[in-house]
């Protein structure tokens, strides 16, 4: 994970950035079953006399943990989680993350919050931020990221996206940083992203503007 900060005088723009927000058990279980299915279908099919069933048992049980084991990928795991499980897992792990960094309760806050696996994008701001920058303002520069964390640019887009919501900010505003930190982390206006062993101990790298 990834984590950016700045701060004008009681305004905090950071980003964090996380491979995955969760394991997603119901994913492996979906898929073991998914492959148990297509075992039972093509034993069913096969023609062959089956002297000792207890063999189809064993066919069915290793495809299970096939399955289970396959979806550690992620694109395995991503196609057997609905986006509604992604979507509240990404929202939870941003709201757990900015409690960790001191951000919730505070005012004048931009927190975006991006996880590779599940190529969502959260954008969590205070209400008294839209007293700088309007709400349509911050949902066309959310867009814009899209294409390039697509593209799995994410730190750069990111960087860039700070960089943005800073230049919007007033000039006049004194900066002050945030304490630095490293997060351990285990486990608003949502963004899809469309198709562009849970790694949570990270570092954070801490930066001024």
């Amino acid at each position: 994970m990834v984590s950016e900060y700045s701060q004008k005088k009681n305004i905090a723009v950071s980003y964090v950035l996380v491979k995955q927000s969760d394991l997603y058990p119901a994913s492996h279980f979906r898929s073991g079953l998914f492959f148990t299915a297509i075992t039972i279908m093509a034993l069913y099919f096969i023609p062959i006399n089956w002297e000792d069933p207890i063999w189809m048992l064993y066919f069915e049980v290793g495809a299970f943990f096939l399955g289970y084991v396959l979806a550690y990928h992620r694109k395995v795991k991503r196609f057997f989680t609905f986006r509604s499980e992604m979507k509240e897992e990404v929202y939870q792990l941003a709201l757990e993350t900015m409690a960790n960094y001191g951000l919730l309760g505070k005012s004048h806050y931009i927190f975006l919050f991006a996880s590779k696996v599940e190529k969502r994008l959260e954008c969590l701001y205070s209400p008294e931020i839209e007293e700088f920058i309007p709400a349509k303002e911050i949902d066309h520069i959310i867009s814009s990221l899209k294409g390039d964390l697509k593209n799995k640019k994410y730190k750069e887009t990111l960087d860039q996206a700070v960089r943005t919501f800073i230049e919007r900010l007033p000039k006049s505003e004194a900066v002050e940083s945030l304490p630095e930190k490293q997060a351990l982390i285990e486990s608003q206006t949502p963004t899809d992203l469309e198709d562009g062993n849970k790694e949570n101990q990270t570092d954070s790298q801490i930066g001024v503007e």
